[in-house]
């Protein structure tokens, strides 16, 4: 299955709500569920204008810039409950932030007014309450067994960790890596007229290859590199965009394939054997083995909506695999976008 966050907006009678409005949850995102096999829709639901989401236990949990927050079951789409964490004006320094990461059964959120709340995501219930301090690039990340504390304003980002069990402080641990023995470390060098992204990939500590590539966008899908680039392979800009996304193998940097798309795409997100790239509205997956194109899905915007007539493209997308033999679900958000005016 396949999840994907947009605008939405009802209030469910049946819903946990702890501060009596689930109406704030209308907006321009929208979560949407989608077979990962075959790209077949199977719900959405509009969430507001949330713009952090974490996964953890079959349940997704989401914030906005508003405060409202909810949770939603993965698998059928029902709203579990929703709360309004107070919405502060953003130059007050106190509104809830993006930056959500899921451990031990809590779903932890930035708040920029000082404290990291830890949650349940079932109920909504707070577990913990952390002051960290007012920081204005407050993030917060999921790392191997505990929640990383950042500060993006600042030279030294990570500032220190949570026990996602207590959200007790600790000291920074030095990797928020997975998978310590595999690592791509990435630069955005600025070359006028060119878009190029230097890549390199490290196995157990030891440089194994590193290449100046076509391209913004990298990320590490197994055993391959895969990256999106909009100058049609040649690094060079030319007017419009001409995407294409390649993939690079991870032990040599060799070519494997490259698939023209169309727009501008911006992330991708491996899926088992697929790699997964939205555009605009529309995902795209595509078989890691040969760049073959598996499946094309256009979502919708389900969350247009007034000021926000226009569809929007996705900002965020996470695997998560089930218990069963599924293929797991991914998590995105899609936003509605306001209409353009010259």
């Amino acid at each position: 299955m396949l999840l994907v966050l947009g605008a939405c907006g009802s209030s469910d009678e049946t819903v946990a709500d702890f501060d009596g409005d689930c109406a704030s949850l209308d907006g321009p995102g929208a979560l949407v569920a989608v077979e990962i096999e075959t790209g077949a829709l199977l719900w959405s639901r509009t969430i507001g204008d949330a713009t952090g989401v974490a996964q953890s236990d079959g349940f997704v949990v989401g914030v906005g810039s508003s405060g409202a927050g909810f949770g939603v079951a993965v698998t059928t789409g029902e709203l579990l409950w929703c709360r309004d964490f107070g919405r502060v004006d953003q130059n007050d320094g106190a509104i809830v932030l993006p930056g959500f990461g899921a451990l031990e059964g809590v779903a932890a959120t930035a708040v920029v007014g000082g404290d990291v709340i830890g949650l349940d995501p079932m109920s909504g219930q707070e577990v913990w309450r952390t002051p960290v301090g007012v920081l204005e690039g407050l993030r917060v990340e999921e790392g191997n067994d505990m929640f990383a504390v950042l500060d993006h304003n600042a030279a030294d980002s990570h500032r220190f960790d949570l026990d996602p069990t207590t959200g007790q402080k600790s000291e920074p641990g030095s990797d928020l890596e997975v998978d310590s023995d595999l690592r791509l470390v990435v630069d955005q060098p600025y070359v006028e007229g060119q878009q190029v992204i230097d890549i390199a990939v490290e196995m157990a500590g030891e440089r194994s290859w590193q290449q100046r590539l076509p391209g913004f966008v990298a990320a590490l899908h197994g055993e391959l590199v895969v990256v999106i680039d909009q100058t049609g392979g040649t690094g060079v800009f030319a007017g419009s965009a001409d995407t294409r996304v390649s993939a690079y193998e991870t032990s040599t940097g060799e070519l494997r394939w490259q698939v023209p798309l169309p727009g501008t795409p911006h992330l991708t997100i491996g899926a088992g054997s697929l790699v997964v790239v939205p555009t605009g509205t529309t995902l795209v997956a595509i078989d890691a083995a040969d760049g073959a194109i598996v499946w094309q899905n256009d979502s919708g915007s389900p969350g247009r909506g007034g000021s926000y007539s226009e569809p929007g493209t996705f900002r965020f997308l996470e695997l998560d695999e089930l218990d069963d033999d599924s293929a797991g679900i991914l998590l995105g958000v899609i936003v509605a976008e306001r209409k353009y005016r010259d």
